[in-house]
């Protein structure tokens, strides 16, 4: 990754990664912080994703959808919850909802980009 690009890394990321291990025969989901103080940017979509159509008596639910910049050695992978903070940005969750696409430069590997949501 080129210093340019680095530089405009301006958010941090926590990663949390789920095991589901069975507590007394029930399948139970824990979240562990692997990573924190990744340097990221975050593309947020102005434009929500509506998954119900609000009627009278509901109301619009609606999930951002957004693009996560990192490095190519961040260990950030599908599934995994991401908790960015930075730059005037308040915390905010999403989820990994895509493997990483990695963005390529004549002079190799620039960055990875990886498809989250907000959780």
């Amino acid at each position: 990754m080129d210093a340019l690009l680095r530089s405009q890394l301006a958010h941090r990321a926590s990663v949390s990664r789920s095991t589901t291990t069975n507590v007394n025969g029930t399948p139970t989901t824990t979240w562990k912080t692997v990573a924190e103080g990744v340097p990221c940017l975050l593309d947020t979509t102005d434009t929500p994703q509506v998954t119900a159509v609000a009627t009278t008596a509901q109301t619009t639910e609606a999930d951002r959808n957004g693009l996560l910049i990192v490095a190519p050695e961040a260990d950030v992978r599908a599934t995994d919850r991401v908790t960015i903070t930075g730059m005037g940005l308040a915390a905010s969750t999403w989820t990994v909802s895509a493997y990483p696409s990695p963005v390529y430069t004549p002079q190799g590997m620039s960055h990875r980009e990886l498809r989250v949501r907000e959780a």
